[in-house]
């Protein structure tokens, strides 16, 4: 987590030095500038990388090209059908394959491709950037309002799922011990554990969905969508609150581990996030604050985790 933190906050501050006007509307957007986009500009300021582009290929290439790539999966097929059919073709087929798997372990060769061109990209991008003048930065077009219906049976299908879900469940989620006693053929361990990583998914998925929806349609709408969004994000957080309720009842019985901090650590940053983006979408703010706003809460939630010791603490708060 620390690396990753560490990896991304640096992979922003390049984009800002180097100009860039920081404004997303969208998780993808952010991974999309800071690896596509700004990787290949940075790396195209030294002239050997500008020299390594590709030739187009000729009509003739590309149509064997597609060839090789159609050619491939009916081999495999085929390739499997005679080794069904014949003994010793299975032995043959199975001692090639064999060798291949040696030869291209992902275990033996990954590791190396990922080290050696992580540290060939940092260097390059450290190298091209000291010679770095600002990059012509298009700001993003104004979104037009559109998809305003087909995101309001979106968000309304998905409300009225929520708010059955909750209706249904409503009991067990919120009765503890008592509502849990009541269930058969269900184990304590398994009721708790299983629920908490459904809830948090489902939490992580609305906010994406909502974020998505909003890029569409624009920040500001019409009131029904407005209180759609809204009803659908009170929902989440009631969800959220039911995931927190499972995580305590295993807690209670089984004690505290690394893990189940994190997965507190996880709750509460998804609470905060969901809150920012009420107060964003009752506001009819700009989803740029927002995505801003998001990635400070993600550092310093990340921050956070790194920076506590979690061994310690779970053995004093056992």
């Amino acid at each position: 987590i620390a690396f990753l933190g560490f990896f991304i906050s640096n992979l922003l501050f390049i984009a800002f030095a180097l100009g860039h006007h920081g404004h997303w509307l969208h998780p993808f957007e952010i991974v999309a500038t800071g690896t596509l986009e700004l990787g290949w500009k940075l790396l195209s300021r030294l002239s050997i990388f500008r020299e390594l582009r590709l030739k187009r290929l000729s009509s003739r290439q590309n149509a064997i090209l597609k060839g090789v790539v159609i050619l491939i999966p009916i081999l495999l097929i085929f390739i499997a059908l005679f080794a069904s059919a014949d003994l010793l073709f299975r032995v043959f087929s199975d001692e090639v394959f064999m060798r291949l798997n040696v030869i291209f372990e992902p275990d033996y060769w990954l590791s190396h491709v990922f080290f050696v061109g992580f540290w060939s990209v940092l260097f390059t991008t450290v190298f091209a950037a000291a010679f770095w003048s600002r990059f012509p930065q298009v700001g993003p077009e104004e979104i037009k309002p559109r998809f305003i219906l087909e995101s309001q049976v979106i968000v309304g299908g998905i409300a009225l799922l929520f708010a059955s879900f909750l209706l249904v469940q409503g009991y067990a989620l919120f009765g503890g011990e008592a509502a849990f006693a009541e269930m058969v053929g269900v184990t304590y361990a398994r009721y708790a554990r299983q629920g908490f990583f459904q809830l948090v998914i489902s939490a992580i998925l609305v906010i994406g969905i909502i974020l998505t929806l909003r890029l569409m349609h624009g920040e500001r709408t019409r009131r029904l969508l407005t209180a759609l969004h809204t009803i659908l994000i009170g929902e989440t957080l009631l969800v959220l609150f039911s995931a927190f309720t499972r995580l305590n009842l295993y807690v209670d019985t089984y004690g505290y581990t690394p893990d189940r901090l994190f997965g507190y650590f996880v709750m509460d940053t998804l609470g905060i996030l969901l809150i920012l983006l009420l107060v964003n979408i009752v506001r009819c703010a700009s989803q740029v604050r927002l995505m801003q706003q998001g990635l400070i809460v993600l550092a310093v939630s990340g921050l956070l985790f790194a920076w506590v010791p979690t061994d310690e603490l779970t053995v004093r708060l056992n």
